[in-house]
């Protein structure tokens, strides 16, 4: 590989990582005030419904105007610690969380957490709720410290208040298993995979998207083991399930093909890898745009399998293609404000 071309590639990369700081705080305003408009004589209920129907596939920016008219109008009528105006707080910071905005999440978990805890009780199921919400976003930005009491403490909760068995407690064991992992703790992670893979089957279905969650985490583990042919079963049981359950926009598929594509790499079969990278690619774009967390990822694992298989021009328009996604992303007024 030259070093013309790995210039090449850092240059994009560099212009992709300008284009996201052009982005601006108020660019989806327009947008939002139109909906708002558009929803004046709407119910609440009936804008959560169809704020929920836009979080489910994936239409984020037009989630979130409605979900922030529901919490406001939630706040001045009921209260800043109505359950209702609580919940209404948890969708918003559940949709920052699924955007990658952790920043905004955060704040926004915190006094819900805050409010139940007085409210409800330390143990009460919407404070666990709470509780393992803000872990995941810990998680997702590494603050694994962070998150591992929490998960601690609602696992401990949980299998104590509803058994070991439920499906919430064997999500948590899935969530915390994910800390250790992350932290380097294999032994303990695979115990809980194993643990949590094992109920949400029994539980919930071969074919549920919980226990596709649990499979997937496993399959992690095992990848990052290097134990390539335990993981890749994994990984293919996990993409025949989105097909299944007809889940082809689902963050579990992209996130199936994506990493299958990481372990074709390791293997160094790259036309599989390939093909499972471009998958990937494509429907992150289609799908969360060009600036969400999942498409750089996916197109992070693209180029570096274009650049292992010696195709450094494929791997350079590979990269120019991720800045003309961002840029027609933020023409188009598509970033959200960060």
């Amino acid at each position: 590989m030259s070093l013309d071309i790995n210039y090449r590639i850092g240059a994009c990369i560099a212009a992709a990582v300008a284009l996201l700081a052009l982005a601006a705080p108020g660019a989806m305003a327009a947008a939002s005030a139109s909906q708002k408009a558009g929803a004046a004589s709407e119910s609440l209920a009936a804008l959560e419904v169809r704020a929920n129907r836009h979080f489910r596939q994936g239409r984020y920016a037009e989630a979130e105007p409605l979900y922030r008219r529901i919490f406001e109008t939630r706040e001045r009528a009921l209260g800043a610690d109505d359950p209702q105006t609580l919940a209404a707080i948890n969708n918003l910071a559940n949709l920052y969380f699924r955007q990658g905005r952790f920043a905004e999440a955060e704040p926004l978990l915190l006094r819900t957490l805050a409010a139940r805890e007085r409210s409800s009780g330390h143990d009460a199921p919407e404070t666990l709720n709470s509780i393992n919400s803000l872990a995941s976003v810990y998680t997702d930005q590494g603050r694994y410290a962070e998150a591992e009491p929490l998960l601690a403490r609602v696992l401990e909760e949980r299998r104590r208040t509803i058994g070991p068995n439920h499906t919430d407690t064997l999500l948590t064991a899935n969530n915390l298993g994910s800390v250790y992992d992350r932290q380097g703790r294999f032994d303990e992670a695979e115990a809980l995979f194993l643990q949590a893979l094992d109920g949400l089957v029994r539980g919930t279905g071969r074919h549920s998207r919980y226990t596709s969650a649990a499979r997937n985490n496993l399959a992690l583990l095992y990848y990052r083991q290097a134990r390539y042919a335990e993981a890749e079963p994994l990984f293919l049981e996990n993409i025949e399930a989105q097909r299944i359950t007809n889940r082809p926009n689902h963050s579990l598929t992209f996130a199936s093909f994506n990493n299958l594509a990481a372990l074709y790499r390791e293997m160094r079969r790259y036309d599989e890898a390939e093909t499972y990278s471009r998958r990937a690619l494509e429907r992150t774009r289609a799908n969360l745009g060009g600036a969400h967390p999942f498409s750089l990822r996916s197109a992070n694992t693209h180029i570096g399998i274009l650049l292992e298989a010696d195709r450094g021009e494929e791997a350079i328009g590979a990269a120019r293609a991720m800045v003309s996604s961002l840029r027609r992303q933020r023409d188009a007024g598509g970033f959200a404000g960060r």
